[in-house]
């Protein structure tokens, strides 16, 4: 019997970094921007709608490949953590896939100092821009 192998997995249509600021007593609201690598251009971005639970001031920094995106329009709008219905998830050092109704998908994965984030199940809009 030969070895079984995983398909290999497409690049990301594109590539994003942000950086986000949260200002939290118990639980708090986040907000910030970014960068979209798309076809060969940058865009800015911004995001509003995260919630961190803790006391003081954090900042987050991350990257995400973003997948399904057919045109640039398709970024924007409310993302929601897939496979989930607005629950809390640790995203210190770790992975995370949002997605919004157009289908496109963000593989999140943030740098903080132990964090929890929460994605409410109003989800997490993004603008151009």
């Amino acid at each position: 019997m030969g070895a079984v192998r995983a398909a290999p997995s497409r690049p990301p249509d594109a590539v994003a970094t942000f950086d986000a600021q949260t200002v939290a007593l118990g639980a708090g609201y986040s907000w910030g921007g970014g960068r979209l690598n798309f076809q060969g251009r940058e865009h800015n971005f911004t995001v509003v709608g995260l919630s961190i639970v803790g006391v003081g001031a954090e900042r987050v920094k991350g990257v995400a490949q973003v997948r399904n995106l057919r045109s640039l329009d398709d970024f924007e709008g409310v993302y929601v953590l897939a496979g989930a219905s607005g629950s809390f998830i640790v995203l210190s050092g770790a992975t995370a896939v949002l997605r919004n109704a157009k289908g496109v998908e963000i593989q999140v994965k943030a740098q903080g100092q132990g964090m929890n984030l929460a994605i409410a199940a109003g989800g997490v809009r993004i603008r151009l821009g």
